[in-house]
């Protein structure tokens, strides 16, 4: 799990059939110090969170929305 803040939305003419339905968001990884990182996930967001906000992100196994298996997601 990554600890990251909402930097914007990403906007997709073509989606994957699985994140259909989804917001896709752009997060920007976190320190542990609350310094930024250079790394940004694109994730899909299940909780409705918006732009600024703090946000946990699951990335792999872990990542699953109900019956479509995801790369990110965001979580709380």
């Amino acid at each position: 799990m990554i600890i990251g803040r909402v930097i914007g939305n990403l906007v997709a003419v073509v989606k994957d059939s699985t994140y259909e339905g989804f917001k896709m968001l752009i997060v920007q990884e976190m320190n542990i110090d609350g310094s930024y990182a250079k790394n940004f996930h694109i994730c899909a967001d299940l909780i409705g969170v918006g732009v600024d906000e703090t946000v946990m992100v699951t990335c792999g196994t872990s990542s699953r929305a109900p019956k479509r298996p995801m790369k990110n997601l965001l979580t709380l």
